[in-house]
């Protein structure tokens, strides 16, 4: 074939190809991909409407039991290493 001269071949690896089969399991994995995405936005409102709930300071002060518990149970293996600055927001 050509165009103006220029010689355009075809090409066929598998990236160029597609079948009926190829098709539908990308679509397939499309798909999945749009949930996950869709069930992680309403993880998010639900997150946000539980923040709007309980409010702000009641959230900050867990935050800070759990940081405090985490702290305790993680400070044994920590102790180990040489001393670091630690600061949490």
């Amino acid at each position: 074939m050509a165009v103006d001269g220029t010689k355009v071949r075809g090409q066929n690896s598998l990236k160029n190809n597609f079948n009926a089969k190829k098709i539908r399991r990308h679509l397939e994995y499309i798909d999945g991909r749009i949930g996950d995405y869709l069930d992680q936005l309403a993880k998010c409102e639900r997150l946000l409407r539980t923040v709007q709930v309980m409010g702000l300071e009641k959230l900050q002060k867990q935050l800070g039991k759990l940081i405090f518990e985490l702290w305790r149970l993680l400070w044994p293996t920590w102790s180990r290493y040489e001393p670091r600055f630690i600061v949490f927001p």
